[in-house]
């Protein structure tokens, strides 16, 4: 069977490949993850109807390359389409936490 990495998994081994390198490689690739995290993200929460929050890269083992997204107002329910992967979790941008289903403060 072959060894399948995901492209986090990858830039982990990129970064500790290249630390004698002052990182320049692995720096140059992370932000072009980061830059491609940030367009899907922009181009989901128009779709969703939802807000884009930050989008970062950190190693694998703590998520990797990810994007938070939030309500646009009290009321909004967390949409269907991405419900089931966070399924507790949904806020304004501010931090304040509402109930996925409802869209109501908790």
């Amino acid at each position: 069977m072959t060894k399948c990495l995901t492209i986090d998994e990858m830039l982990d081994v990129l970064h500790d490949l290249d630390y004698d390198n002052n990182l320049s490689t692995y720096s140059i690739y992370a932000r072009q993850a980061e830059d491609l995290a940030t367009a899907l993200a922009d181009h989901l929460a128009t779709g969703l109807g939802i807000k884009r929050g930050n989008v970062s890269r950190q190693e694998s083992a703590l998520g990797g390359t990810c994007a938070n997204f939030h309500a646009t107002h009290v009321g909004q329910p967390c949409p269907e389409e991405i419900r089931h992967l966070d399924p507790t979790e949904w806020s304004l941008i501010d931090g304040t936490d509402l109930d996925p289903d409802t869209g109501q403060v908790q």
